[in-house]
């Protein structure tokens, strides 16, 4: 190796002990600056534990200083902490004694306990915990707890803190309310008035009483409103009194109505209706207390129609007159708009519309499109011949139905008998199944018997009348007859 080779070996050896002289300078500063970081963070965690040890105790101790009893207890429930409110709740002090609030939970309650536990172990937090326990004077108390678990710094639980609240008077008062709940649901259940209550018209409940009134039970009741069941020509007079209700002038009224039935038939009631409002004055429900007066109402109705009859026929010998008559005090006794009375004609053996109520009976008051039906034809005709009252809640299922203007499914038929005939027919007709009831029908059999009488002397006196005219027709022909014999004799 010559001289030139190894001056430039020198060279370059040299060059790098100066670059590793200051590799390690570098290296020192940085490893300086890595030290002191560290120490900077060791002191900064430090100020940190410290604040945050400040933080826990002023926590704990604000924990101990709350009004509401505060507990700190282990795992298996033994107590470790607990606040002044908790020692005079519980009656223990865990500083003098060892407490396990696990032995004070009702047995009732200890399942439950142990459920909670678990959910407070896997969650970390139990939310409104509701159980009995026995504090040490042996009194039973109810509380509600709110917990929560405390962990070390590895997450690992470690116990278990809670905020007792005493609830055992909100209880008692619950236990009252539900108690005295039940005793006026017994009370409403076995009531002999109706009680329904409604929102906006639709049923939300009904008492038994008020579902034995209708027929319905209480679960097809609640998907009706109370138009469902109430008859088209009540609804105005209620729709009225309800209108004033939703307006705030009054708060509640009553009103005798008829309802529906499930077979059809009428319950007629005494209806007394509240406003139930709320603090702004809406109407939230509305009460109604519904009195069967079914019995009263048909009595004094059919003591009504009576003498109404037995006023409108008084002193009239007209046939026609006393039949008219009946009809328009049987209308509106029934509620119906149909309503005829038949005659019977022994010699011609069919019986004839001589008085109508409805759609029969035109401007004139003339019945158009009478109808004639033969001694045993129809239901009128059946009842003529057998003498035999009839209520019909079906007409499509009775063959015997005759139409007359109009398809009705409820017919009542009544005969009038005299001395033992049969001497005219009441029947009236509605379009609804199962209108009519025994009360109506026995209401009609009394008219029947009422005007029988009159009727027959009506019949009587017309046939009295129409005897005298054909007598005097005959005088007049006779007389003809003579003169002409005497003009005949003088001629001879």
């Amino acid at each position: 190796m010559d001289n030139k080779e190894v001056i430039l070996l020198k060279k370059a050896l040299e060059r790098q002990k100066k670059a590793r002289v200051q590799a390690e300078k570098i290296l020192e500063q940085k490893s300086k600056e890595l030290f002191d970081a560290k120490q900077h963070l060791e002191h900064a965690n430090a100020r940190l534990e410290n604040l945050l040890n400040e933080k826990t105790s002023e926590l704990d101790g604000a924990f101990l200083n709350i009004i509401d009893p505060y507990v700190v207890m282990d795992l298996d429930f033994n107590v470790i902490n607990m606040n002044k409110s908790a020692k005079e709740f519980l009656g223990f002090d865990h500083r003098m004694e060892t407490v396990n609030l696990g032995e004070l939970v009702h047995e009732d309650y200890r399942e439950y306990t142990k459920e909670s536990m678990a959910t407070l172990l896997e969650v970390g937090t139990l939310q409104n915990y509701r159980a009995k326990i026995k504090v040490k004077n042996g009194a039973d108390r109810f509380v509600q707890i709110n917990s929560s678990i405390i962990y070390d710094q590895k997450r690992k639980p470690l116990a278990a803190q809670g905020i007792i609240r005493d609830i055992t008077s909100e209880t008692e008062i619950k236990q009252l309310l539900s108690d005295q709940k039940k005793q006026l649901d017994v009370i409403v259940d076995n009531s002999p008035l109706g009680f329904v209550l409604t929102v906006n018209g639709q049923i939300v409940k009904a008492n038994s009483t008020f579902c034995g009134f209708l027929g319905y039970n209480e679960l097809e009741l609640c998907k009706l409103k109370v138009s469902d069941i109430s008859f088209k020509e009540d609804q105005p007079a209620s729709r009225s009194l309800m209108e004033e209700m939703n307006s705030g002038k009054i708060d509640n009224f009553i009103i005798n109505k008829r309802y529906k039935r499930k077979d059809g038939s009428i319950l007629w009631a005494k209806t007394n209706v509240n406003a139930v409002r709320d603090k702004n004055g809406v109407i939230k429900y509305q009460l109604a207390i519904v009195e069967d007066i079914t019995v009263e109402r048909e009595k004094q109705l059919m003591i009504e129609v009576i003498n109404d009859v037995a006023k409108a026929i008084l002193g009239k010998m007209d046939i026609h007159e006393i039949a008219w008559e009946i009809t328009r005090s049987i209308t509106h006794y029934l509620g119906s708009e149909d309503c005829i009375i038949y005659l019977v004609d022994r010699d011609k053996k069919f019986l004839e519309q001589i008085a109508a109520f409805g759609d029969k009976v035109d401007r004139e008051g003339e019945i158009h499109n009478k109808v004639t039906l033969d001694l045993g034809q129809g239901v009128v005709g059946a009842v003529a011949s057998t003498g035999k009252a009839e209520l019909i809640g079906d007409t499509s299922k009775d063959k015997r139905y005759v139409v007359d203007d109009a398809i009705r499914y409820s017919e009542i038929t009544v005969p009038i008998i005299s001395e033992g005939e049969v001497i005219g027919v009441i029947d009236s007709e509605h379009p609804e199944k199962n209108y009519y009831t025994r009360a109506h029908l026995e209401t009609l059999k009394n008219i029947a018997r009422l005007v029988a009488m009159q009727l027959k002397n009506a019949i009587n006196l017309r046939e009295r009348l129409h005897t005298e005219e054909q007598n005097r027709k005959l005088l007049e022909e006779l007389q003809r007859s003579n003169e002409g014999l005497k003009e005949y004799a003088h001629i001879v």
